[in-house]
């Protein structure tokens, strides 16, 4: 149980990125947000990691997760905002809710991970979820076949690193130092591309702005809340849950994130919204019915 209730929490953080994104890049150029957001992340695990006193298997854990995460969430992060400049989010929306079925299809495949009958019905269900959620806003024109195509390379590596990371999980556990590892990866990321992506002159330029403070808040929030924290716990259930169920708890972001957003930003929560909400969660509540009646003989003890 404690690992299912560890992905919500980690799913609840996570849905607020979108809010906490618009707010950073509209303060911060795109590849300096991945960079000092992962960095401060990987500075708080280390620390954390030093104050434990835990091993640093640099060899069996810190190389794959390195480079686990220079590309989840590194490049995925990356490759997810550019690709939502050249294509509507409800496209992207819409791709991404195919998630679970990729997932659950190359964990099966890689990982020898048994498919029940329920995983299938709750991907579909909430996938219909989701694809009513973006309804009512559909008709935007400003589709991209190459942004589209940049949105599921963007898939592929997460659902790719996903894999590695549950290989760890089974082989070492240890997720402090798995994700300690994949956030210095992430950062990293982010400073190779930084050069790459903004002229000399306009390096740290926000540094210096007056909304600095500003900035420098989201991106702690984001570091901590939705970076450190979320992958910690994230990579502690990937020990325990298999692939293929484990990203049906992908499909509660958009959800979780419609309300945040109609607070926070003052968008209306339509009927769409509400009814795409009821298809998410019974989507995703659906491969957990088989094991309830076990769990409260359990807590009835």
């Amino acid at each position: 149980m404690l690992p299912h209730l560890s992905m919500v929490i980690a799913i609840v953080l996570w849905s607020t990125i979108y809010v906490a994104g618009k707010t950073a890049v509209t303060l911060i150029p795109l590849a300096e947000t991945i960079a000092w957001r992962f960095l401060i992340a990987a500075g708080v695990l280390w620390l954390v990691v030093a104050w434990k006193r835990e091993a640093l298997h640099a060899r069996a854990i810190g190389v794959p997760a390195f480079i686990g995460g220079f590309f989840e969430p590194g490049v995925a992060g990356l490759l997810t905002f550019w690709g939502l400049t050249m294509t509507s989010a409800i496209s992207a929306t819409v791709l991404f809710s195919i998630f679970p079925l990729v997932s659950t299809l190359m964990g099966r495949v890689f990982l020898k991970e048994p498919i029940s009958l329920l995983v299938v019905i709750g991907s579909i269900v909430a996938m219909a979820g989701t694809a009513l959620l973006v309804w009512d806003d559909a008709g935007s024109g400003d589709n991209s076949l190459l942004g589209d195509a940049i949105v599921v390379t963007a898939m592929v590596f997460i659902v790719t690193v996903q894999l590695r990371l549950r290989r760890l999980a089974t082989l070492h556990g240890k997720p402090l130092v798995v994700t300690s590892w994949q956030m210095t990866g992430a950062a990293a990321c982010g400073f190779v591309f930084v050069p790459l992506l903004q002229a000399g002159d306009e390096i740290a330029v926000w540094m210096t702005t007056a909304g600095q403070i500003d900035a420098w808040l989201v991106l702690v929030y984001m570091a901590i809340f939705v970076s450190a924290l979320t992958f910690h716990v994230y990579n502690y259930a990937l020990r325990f849950i298999p692939v293929g169920r484990i990203s049906l708890y992908y499909t509660l972001v958009a959800p979780l994130g419609v309300p945040f957003a109609a607070i926070t930003l003052g968008e209306t929560v339509s009927t769409f919204d509400l009814m795409a909400t009821a298809f998410v969660v019974v989507g995703v509540a659906l491969p957990a019915l088989p094991a309830l009646p076990a769990w409260r003989r359990k807590s009835a003890r």
